[in-house]
């Protein structure tokens, strides 16, 4: 409002032409009707001036008025632009105050319709959080029955890893047993093997001395065939 009024004012300087006049120009007529008054000279001794002297001073005064006219019209104008700047100031000034009483809710009406809205925005801002507390609510109800789920899971989860790490051992346990007993198989199979090698040597011996021993035996029994045929023969 402060740079309306400013911009006013020069527009309306400009358009007037006139500039305001320093205190010395208001002060200059009364300075001039102070020397306008006669001096002691021009009175009479009965208290009464002399007609030479109210000559004097009608003329001068006539002079003075004559030379005064221009600066009684600038003083005129600009008088009549400072009333109208004083009443426009006037003007923004009241504009200033309602809007200022306007801003503040000063005035009845406003004070209650800013009183109506607070509560409305109240009301709203108290219901928005209301909605959030509930949907937080509901948010936490739901990540708490999922963390229970969770929970329950990872329980469950730990108990069989305990059972699948136990039942590993045994197994692991098992296993080693079931190697040393390979092992040992293995140890016995290899001399059950070995054995059966030296079975094998052995029983191609006996097969081999039977062999011969029936080829002896048959020999000899064709020696004693011949030995009885002979006999018989010389009986």
């Amino acid at each position: 409002i402060q740079d309306i009024l400013k911009v006013l004012v020069s527009d309306l300087n400009r358009s007037n032409g006139v500039a305001l006049p320093p205190l010395d120009k208001w002060k200059t007529p009364k300075d001039n009707a102070a020397t306008l008054q006669p001096s002691d000279d021009t009175v009479l001794p009965g208290g009464v001036p002399s007609p030479g002297a109210s000559l004097t001073s009608m003329a001068a005064s006539q002079n003075h008025d004559a030379d005064n006219v221009p600066n009684l019209m600038d003083e005129t104008k600009t008088f009549s632009s400072t009333e109208s700047l004083r009443q426009l100031s006037q003007q923004l000034n009241g504009l200033v105050c309602e809007s200022t009483t306007c801003v503040n809710g000063e005035g009845p009406a406003s004070s209650a319709n800013l009183k109506d809205l607070e509560k409305q925005q109240n009301q709203e801002i108290t219901d928005q959080l209301e909605e959030e507390k509930k949907e937080c609510h509901q948010k936490q109800g739901a990540l708490r029955e999922q963390l229970q789920v969770h929970i329950q899971t990872i329980g469950i989860l730990v108990s069989e890893k305990a059972e699948l790490q136990t039942a590993l051992a045994h197994t692991q346990h098992a296993a080693r047993q079931k190697e040393g007993e390979s092992e040992d198989l293995a140890s016995r199979l290899q001399y059950s093997r070995r054995r059966v090698g030296e079975l094998e040597r052995a029983l191609s011996a006996v097969s081999t001395q039977q062999k011969k021993a029936d080829r002896y035996n048959k020999e000899l029994t064709k020696e004693r065939d011949a030995l009885r045929l002979e006999l018989y023969k010389n009986t």
